[in-house]
């Protein structure tokens, strides 16, 4: 452990991020305030930090930021806020810290849990003369990797590898980031120092069986893709959804021939109505003309009829 009476360890905590892939779990809270258990993923990494004498924090902030800062003041002492917004990428949240890194300090994301030996750590950082530290966790990689060339032919597979992936520790030194010139448009020219760009050994990766991380966290999520959690175990999360996705594809299929069926269905009843009960306009009016004709020509035969009879009457008298 690291000894609680040494008050020169610094960790800088990344927790600006939005946070996209929980979901609607980060619409009203950022992801370091998710709990774990009864206590946020943030305060669960606080404590464990304390408890191996690490009490001073800079927190880079962004997203919700006014909501872990109200939170966090009440966790620490010490503790230093830069609010670098949203958008900010990792590089320039840390750069614009830089002035708090007068010697080697460490470095995690707010969202990570792991089992780390930090004394080990920064012995191992500083016998390597390295400018930057980072822990790394062997992971079998769930899928096999294939190779191949130009012509898309395959030159070698590596069945479930295991590969070194960094799970978000470091320990970076005062000098990781070159000067800058000039402050306008710095975040534009933020890069890292000629000694790391010119030797990449500059770079230290530990990576020992569970020292300084085994990155259990990682490890678990990893295992659920193959754990049958889904439809009362009897499936993997991979194929209760895509199972779900057919099911769905057949019905939306089905749905939509039957609603095809129905609109043809509609469109010949239209016709059929309209075939018994249509009316033309046309027809009819020439109907009423006749008519009227007719009525007009009889009305004169009685006209005449009953001039013949007045007359003939008169021929009497």
């Amino acid at each position: 452990m690291i000894k609680k009476n040494n008050k020169n360890f610094k960790m800088i905590i990344l927790c600006g991020g939005r946070g996209r892939r929980m979901g609607h779990l980060t619409n009203k809270i950022p992801k370091p305030l998710i709990k774990v258990g009864h206590k946020p993923i943030i305060e669960h990494k606080i404590n464990y930090y304390k408890s191996q004498g690490i009490k001073k924090f800079i927190f880079c902030l962004g997203y919700k930021s006014n909501l872990l800062k109200n939170f966090l003041s009440k966790k620490t002492d010490h503790s230093i806020f830069d609010n670098a917004g949203i958008n900010a990428g990792i590089l320039k949240r840390i750069f614009l810290v830089k002035k708090y890194i007068t010697s080697d300090t460490f470095l995690s994301y707010g969202d990570t849990l792991a089992k780390i030996n930090f004394k080990h750590l920064m012995n191992q950082h500083k016998k390597s003369n390295c400018l930057i530290t980072i822990v790394v966790a062997p992971i079998r990689n769930p899928f096999g990797i294939v190779n191949f060339n130009s012509s898309n032919k395959a030159t070698h597979f590596n069945e479930k590898p295991i590969l070194n992936h960094y799970i978000g520790y470091a320990i970076i030194s005062s000098n990781f980031f070159k000067n800058l010139d000039k402050l306008e448009d710095a975040s534009l020219n933020i890069d890292l120092s000629e000694e790391v760009i010119n030797d990449l050994a500059n770079i230290m990766s530990a990576s020992k069986p569970n020292s300084p991380g085994d990155n259990t966290v990682a490890i678990k999520i990893s295992q659920l893709q193959f754990k049958k959690s889904m439809d009362d175990g009897k499936s993997t999360i991979e194929e209760y959804f895509l199972q779900n996705v057919g099911t769905i594809g057949i019905q939306t299929g089905k749905a939509e021939i039957e609603r095809e069926q129905a609109s043809g269905i509609l469109n010949q009843s239209k016709t059929t109505k309209d075939r018994i009960t249509g009316v033309s306009l046309d027809e009819e009016a020439a109907n009423l003309v006749k008519y009227q004709h007719a009525y007009q020509a009889s009305a004169k035969v009685i006209q005449a009829a009953e001039e013949m009879f007045r007359t003939l009457i008169n021929i009497d008298t």
